[in-house]
């Protein structure tokens, strides 16, 4: 059974959220981090820090519509205890993308299914997972944890600033579901696929 720290974890609401963010630029996620303010500075053993989490525009971009989001609880200790690297939750998803055009020039679309897991950036405890939320925004913030001192500091070795971010991006490969901004502007159909991603 789980514990009553992670069985109240779960809430259905999606809210936004605005704040400073540093981004992860493997995962496209962003990071907003605030010092929570019941924990003194002193107690340094203690989880200080206030990290909550979500998908930036690009990471969305992989998503297609979104048919449900699975919190993976189960595989969480009784404390909500996630080491980074580790499945929060389970996005799963559906699209169309164009993959060619027919002999009369006919655009062609195929639908793609696939699923992505969100992944703990950092170590520390879950105290909410959004599970029951739709319409994913990049002030969606689907995760919020308690970290402490060492493993921000270890974190902070892997994420951007925004600036980094956006020049990162620009530079990089574009999402499954991006914009086409031209007839005939495409990647190779293998380019686009999502790890997780299969055509029907």
């Amino acid at each position: 059974l789980l514990g009553d720290h992670i069985a109240n974890a779960i809430s259905g609401a999606c809210p936004p959220m605005h704040a400073s963010r540093l981004y992860a630029p493997t995962t496209h996620l962003w990071l907003s981090v605030r010092r929570r303010p019941e924990i003194p500075k002193a107690a340094i053993r203690a989880m200080p820090w206030s990290v909550q989490m979500g998908l930036t525009d690009r990471g969305i971009e992989d998503l297609g519509d979104v048919i449900s989001i699975e919190p993976l609880l189960a595989s969480f200790p009784d404390d909500g205890t996630v080491k980074r690297g580790e499945g929060i939750l389970r996005i799963e998803w559906e699209g169309h993308r164009i993959t060619t055009a027919d002999e009369l020039y006919h655009t062609v679309w195929n639908t793609v299914t696939g699923a992505t897991t969100v992944a703990a950036p950092i170590e520390g405890t879950v105290q909410r997972v959004h599970g029951d939320c739709k319409h994913i925004l990049s002030d969606t913030f689907l995760v919020e944890m308690y970290v402490g001192e060492e493993s921000l500091s270890e974190a902070m070795q892997n994420l951007v600033s925004e600036g980094e971010y956006t020049k990162l991006v620009s530079e990089g490969p574009r999402g499954l579901f991006a914009d086409v901004v031209a007839e005939g502007d495409h990647e190779a159909d293998g380019a686009r696929v999502h790890a997780d991603a299969v055509d029907r």
